[in-house]
């Protein structure tokens, strides 16, 4: 049996054949990490080969593969009862279209827009309106063009759920919608009658 210093030995003479070669030899690439791995294997009484490293790193591999398709298997399934348990939860809600009684409804606006005779205002008509009706100062008066829409629950708990078209809009004297702040104070005023906004 070979001492560790005649395998040293063995290893440098095999080291040295190599390098003679030249760096782009064909052999020389074959055995690229190999010289470390033999003085590891003499230094710790190892019996370790670049084949079983590659076979290991190729397992390694699989293994985390394997992994992460397990993983990704149950997340979607996550997501699958996620998604079940929010629609299970809506319908548990019961949640219903809200607008407060206090302002405009949004059928009423409607109907006000779609008469054939109706035309929608920009910001600078209305303010004239506002001013000349109420007083108020148009260069304080803010029009909104759109309100938030609601959806209230068996709860009473409530959520945004978008927006809606609210432009300023005039049929006649008593036929007309604007919604605008003025003052830190939220008004719409509807066939000719003036009221806060509330939110």
């Amino acid at each position: 049996m070979t001492t560790k210093q005649q395998e040293r030995e063995a290893l440098e003479k095999i080291r040295n054949i190599v390098a003679d070669l030249g760096q782009d030899s064909y052999i020389g690439s074959a055995f690229e990490g190999c010289f470390e791995i033999a003085e590891e294997n003499i230094d710790n009484d190892f019996a370790c080969s670049m084949k079983q490293r590659a076979e290991k790193a190729e397992r390694d591999v699989q293994h985390f593969q394997d992994m992460a398709n397990f993983s990704s298997n149950r997340l979607e399934k996550a997501l699958r009862e996620i998604g079940r348990l929010k629609k299970q939860l809506e319908a548990e809600q019961e949640w219903r279209d809200y607008e407060m009684k206090e302002n405009v409804q949004q059928c009423d606006y409607e109907k006000l827009v779609k008469q054939s005779d109706t035309r929608y205002l920009t910001d600078e008509e209305a303010k004239v309106i506002l001013y000349n009706w109420y007083g108020f100062a148009k260069e304080k008066i803010i029009i909104h063009k759109f309100v938030s829409t609601y959806q209230i629950n068996r709860h009473r708990q409530i959520r945004n759920t978008g927006m809606v078209d609210r432009r300023p809009a005039y049929n006649a004297t008593d036929w007309n919608y604007i919604r605008f702040d003025c003052g830190g104070m939220s008004y719409e005023l509807y066939n000719d009658t003036l009221s806060f906004f509330i939110y």
